[in-house]
């Protein structure tokens, strides 16, 4: 028995102190299962929640937020308990930040404050290697470098990088504009389930990482290739 760490998501609500981790199991069908999740602030256990259900909602009075100038991440452990014994079967640790984010018309307010975005943009090429499986320390040295030169984001446009880079990004306090693979995609009935699929395929990626702040599906297309009545 085991936690399926590529399908385990946390989703956070800065303004309500919100924590959604939703924990799939593998291979328990036989045996009586809880899910255990406690949140951990520098070495402080701040809360604990332990169900039979695979998802977990917590709450955090008074959060600390996360933004590019002070990036604090909560510890998270996600444990996976037989009933009986009490017994951790497997367990998952990672880290997550928690932020407010909304628009107010042309403006994008972080934790409540009006956000000046200042980017670079990355097509994953780092000569002679497209879409390289970096480090997460050589993600964390490029990132440091780029928020020296007074940027606060990076868009990843046309690729998906790999975890190390989401992770590397929370933890610096770089935010990420994530532009999908999808060149020129037809946004209309026709091929709108097969687009919903992979953005959803995408988004199990990335969901749970603070910096990503933005998404799109395309770039450089103009209106031929989505149906108004599909964009509302």
């Amino acid at each position: 028995p085991r936690l399926d760490d590529k399908a385990l998501t946390v989703f956070t609500d800065g303004g309500e102190g919100r924590i959604s981790v939703n924990a799939p199991r593998l291979d328990t069908d036989y045996i009586p299962m809880n899910t255990r999740v406690q949140v951990y602030a520098n070495q402080t256990k701040i809360v604990v929640e332990e169900i039979a259900e695979e998802s977990v909602v917590l709450f955090i009075p008074e959060p600390l937020l996360w933004s590019p100038d002070e990036p604090f991440q909560y510890r998270l452990l996600v444990e996976l308990v037989e009933k009986k014994t009490n017994k951790v079967i497997d367990n998952l640790e990672l880290f997550i930040g928690m932020r407010m984010l909304e628009s107010d018309g042309e403006i994008i307010r972080l934790n409540r404050k009006p956000l000046l975005i200042r980017g670079v943009l990355d097509w994953g090429y780092r000569p002679p290697h497209f879409a390289p499986y970096l480090s997460k320390e050589d993600w964390v040295n490029q990132f440091r470098e780029v928020k020296t030169m007074g940027f606060n984001l990076v868009k990843v446009c046309l690729w998906v990088p790999p975890s190390s880079f989401y992770e590397a990004a929370d933890e610096t306090g770089i935010l990420i504009w994530q532009e999908y693979p999808t060149w020129h995609a037809q946004i209309d009935e026709e091929h709108m389930n097969e687009l919903s699929e992979e953005f959803d395929e995408f988004f199990l990626h990335d969901g749970s990482h603070v910096s990503v702040i933005l998404r799109s599906l395309t770039c450089e297309s103009g209106r031929d290739h989505a149906d108004p009545k599909v964009l509302g």
